[in-house]
């Protein structure tokens, strides 16, 4: 897939300064082979949400921190590479588990269905965050310079602590 240059140089330009400003580890060149394919991590992933919730964030943090803080782009799409993250947050009997062919088809299904939901919904892009209201209105919201947004949307406390401050100048 190619990507209009521009964009990319917005888009590069815009995650270092919003690196910045929340203080989060990015390296400077866009790792290599971006835009790359997600499709099995992604199904595994999947898998992981179903059976194993609570330990979903501190597998994309790693994963994140490899691509976008350390630029290793392999770590998500070489399979042995990925698999060993999994194996250490979940354990070598659970990822053997969700590698089996039949939880694969299962992660596949489960990945269509996210992407079918999430096209539904309006998203056009990540990261996208489907919002419901303390009063029960929904309302979608895309990039991280809308994060300010949508925790104002939700009724969070959206004062000057905890980065919000960067967001709502």
């Amino acid at each position: 897939m190619k990507i209009n240059p521009d964009k990319l140089t917005y888009i590069n330009r815009h995650r270092l300064a919003w690196s910045r400003r929340l203080n989060i580890s990015m390296t400077q060149a866009v790792p290599t082979g971006f835009p790359f394919p997600t499709t099995d991590i992604q199904s595994l992933l999947a898998l992981v949400a179903v059976s194993h919730p609570e330990k979903v964030v501190e597998i994309v943090e790693r994963l994140y921190t490899s691509v976008w803080a350390d630029g290793d782009s392999a770590s998500v799409t070489d399979a042995e590479r990925y698999k060993k993250v999994l194996e250490e947050v979940l354990g070598d009997d659970v990822v053997e588990g969700l590698l089996d062919g039949e939880k694969q088809t299962e992660g596949k299904t489960l990945l269509e269905a996210n992407t079918h939901r999430a096209i539904e919904e309006g998203a056009f892009g990540l990261p996208w965050l489907a919002c419901t209201s303390p009063a029960g209105e929904k309302e979608g919201f895309w990039g991280v310079d809308h994060l300010g947004l949508a925790a104002e949307f939700l009724g969070l406390d959206v004062g000057m602590e905890c980065g919000f401050r960067a967001m709502m100048k």
